[in-house]
């Protein structure tokens, strides 16, 4: 899409947000109270994301300042996915 519409001036990008702190939330967190804390360890940054940061990224696709990004997709996840966490704690383990 970004490359055939580009020629009428139409930029196409992607937001791939995590798990996100929504109301949705709400019933886990009622009925385990550290989940939370649990899958913190599993993010680089020690958090699940806000509806704000993936709103900020979806803004910046939008606004001026990405005029000349096209073709690509923003992940806003806390560094979920650019690590595996437990897999790099049971490696360090075995260093020993």
């Amino acid at each position: 899409m970004a490359a055939e519409e580009s020629k009428n001036g139409i930029r196409a990008n992607a937001v791939i947000p995590a798990p996100t702190r929504t109301h949705a939330w709400d019933p886990r967190l009622k009925a385990d109270l550290g989940i939370l804390d649990r899958l913190s360890r599993e993010y680089p940054l020690g958090r699940i994301v806000t509806p704000q940061e993936v709103a900020n990224a979806v803004l910046f696709l939008a606004s001026p300042l990405a005029s000349g990004t096209t073709g690509t997709s923003i992940t806003v996840d806390a560094g979920l996915t650019a690590s595996n966490l437990s897999f790099l704690d049971v490696i360090s383990s075995a260093d020993g």
